[in-house]
């Protein structure tokens, strides 16, 4: 060894705790949505047809509350495996940037449709565009800046230190 010993650096995952994180995020994300498909599917089936804020707003369709029941669905199923969650992510992220730009154009043309394409729901998909974006990429860490280095245990001597008083038989 030289006079100056370098520390010995071993590569630490940052996967997992980005895992513990947007797993928590998902599992609060399928309560959510399921309690707010059911809360729409049972408005409708009562006969009260929702309109958050009229033209601009949400409009609740069947269809809108069943895509809803599915995500929060998807969510509660991608808390199982980290990879269920990192494919979960990248697919609903590319439909609901899909949704954008077909909520987008049906909203400017005053068309509805099932989905409730109107300018709430616009906002709507772009945020679950976001939100997924940003959880995909978070759960994506040594893929994109590498692993973190840390220090070895030892001391960076290449042998293990024995507590004093302790010697080998």
């Amino acid at each position: 060894m030289t006079t100056t010993e370098e520390p010995q650096l071993r590569p630490h995952s940052l996967a997992p705790r980005h895992w513990r994180t947007v797993r928590r995020y998902l599992a609060t994300e399928a309560v959510v949505l399921t309690g707010l498909a059911a809360t729409g599917l049972i408005a409708l089936a009562v006969g009260d047809p929702l309109s958050f804020d009229g033209d601009a707003g949400i409009v609740v369709t069947p269809a809108l509350c069943a895509l809803i029941l599915a995500l929060g669905a998807g969510a509660a199923l991608a808390t199982t495996r980290l990879s269920l969650a990192r494919r979960f992510c990248g697919a609903v992220a590319i439909a609901a940037l899909t949704l954008v730009i077909i909520s987008g154009v049906a909203a400017t043309n005053f068309t509805a449709g099932p989905l409730g394409f109107t300018h709430g729901a616009t906002l709507l998909y772009s945020a679950v565009f976001v939100v997924h974006l940003a959880m995909g990429v978070w759960l994506i860490p040594d893929r994109l800046e590498g692993p973190e280095w840390t220090p070895t245990p030892d001391g960076g001597s290449g042998q293990r230190r024995r507590p004093v008083g302790v010697h080998p038989h």
